[in-house]
């Protein structure tokens, strides 16, 4: 089965969630790559928002967003790292969700090699270099296809991250847990990005631009749906999870 590939594009982080959502509710096969302008926090479908620190994010100017994916609370940081989406219908991947995650993340994987690093898989859905984070992924699966999101980090401002996230991690913890490609390479983001979407394209693939609708529909679900306190500040999880499947 053949891949629509899109290239990096730089999108609002309200965007680029319901530009995900659009493209998983057409279940073709898509690899999509993106950053993200202002930098955003994305947290994951079932955490409260109390993980982030809204009133830092606004004098930050970094906005904040709910995943439909779970996971944790995460930085992206504009130019910092590079993002990437799967969707495809479930019959592409293995039912294990964690062999569904090993397959999908093969490219990152590869990257890393490619520089001399040496990856591995941790937490079944992250990737590591040095026992360090590196890539942290997420995954939704809805009833006939997959989305899997997730980053790899190119550089990383590790007090501002501080900043907009409420935790009891201190500077020393945090450089502790997670890396990034510039700690261990000189590359360029660019460069790491052609490396990157060079080993996504190995499949089967095109290349191919949003389509006026599919940006039409993304806008609207920005607007209505994930720039909304409903969304990002509500608790009620059944009535989130209604909201992810009617969309």
């Amino acid at each position: 089965m053949q891949f629509r590939v899109i290239p990096l594009s730089v999108n609002s982080g309200y965007m680029n969630m319901a530009i995900d959502e659009v493209l998983l509710n057409s279940s073709n096969p898509v690899i999509r790559f993106y950053d993200w302008m202002p930098s955003s926090v994305s947290f994951g479908f079932f955490q409260n928002v109390s993980k982030v620190n809204v009133g830092n994010c606004k004098k930050l100017n970094v906005d904040y967003v709910r995943r439909i994916t779970g996971g944790g609370s995460i930085l992206h940081d504009n130019n910092k790292e590079i993002t990437y989406s799967v969707i495809a219908p479930l019959s592409l991947y293995s039912k294990n969700l964690v062999e569904a995650y090993k397959e999908i993340c093969k490219p990152i994987l590869d990257t890393l090699s490619y520089l001399g690093l040496k990856p591995s898989i941790s937490n079944a859905n992250d990737i590591a270099v040095n026992g360090k984070k590196i890539s942290g992924n997420a995954q939704v699966r809805r009833e006939n296809a997959l989305l899997q999101h997730g980053t790899l980090i190119y550089d990383v401002d590790f007090e501002k991250m501080l900043n907009v996230l409420n935790t009891n991690l201190s500077l020393d913890n945090v450089n502790s847990r997670i890396t990034f490609v510039k700690e261990h390479f000189d590359i360029s983001k660019d460069g790491l990005y052609k490396i990157l979407k060079e080993n996504f394209c190995k499949k089967d693939h095109f290349f191919d631009s949003l389509t006026e609708d599919e940006l039409s529909l993304a806008q609207e679900l920005a607007e209505n749906k994930y720039k909304t306190s409903e969304w990002n500040n509500g608790t009620n999880k059944e009535k989130l999870k209604e909201a992810c499947y009617l969309s």
